[in-house]
């Protein structure tokens, strides 16, 4: 029997308790996670890691005002595939130009845990070479999921 493949994901949040909360219910999966609080840090990390990432999670509200983050990463790490989550107050121009650059997004009205394992496992999986860099396939701003309450 095959290995099961173990993927690489940095988790990129500010908040300790929901970096500690992806990577449980990513590592329980079976994926190495690595978390960063900032986007400086992330770079670091980045920049240090001899192996990419398959995956980078990006809590959108980290970012700050500077959204030109994203657009960098995708410069920079194209392999990896993108998963921003947004609160429910993010301003939809926000949002609207953050989904150009993310592969798929949750906006965090209610997060369900299914929600957020079958996103970031969805994402994984093209990642073995069947899928263009810039996003997966059938993946467009119009399927982008939407966590309701």
């Amino acid at each position: 029997m095959a290995e099961p493949v173990i993927h690489r994901i940095l988790v990129i949040d500010e908040d300790a308790d929901l970096r500690s909360f992806y990577a449980h219910v990513l590592t329980t999966q079976g994926h190495e996670v690595v978390t960063a609080a900032d986007t400086t840090e992330a770079d670091d990390i980045l920049d240090s890691e001899s192996e990419p990432f398959n995956l980078v999670i990006i809590d959108i509200p980290t970012l700050g005002p500077d959204c030109d983050y994203i657009s960098e990463l995708r410069q920079k790490h194209g392999q990896a595939a993108l998963l921003g989550i947004a609160g429910s107050g993010t301003d939809p121009k926000t949002l609207k130009d953050l989904r150009r650059y993310c592969h798929d997004m949750i906006i965090r009205t209610q997060f369900e845990i299914a929600t957020f394992a079958e996103k970031a496992n969805f994402l994984l999986a093209p990642n073995e070479g069947t899928h263009s860099p810039l996003r997966p396939p059938n993946i467009s701003p119009d399927t982008q999921t939407k966590v309701m309450e």
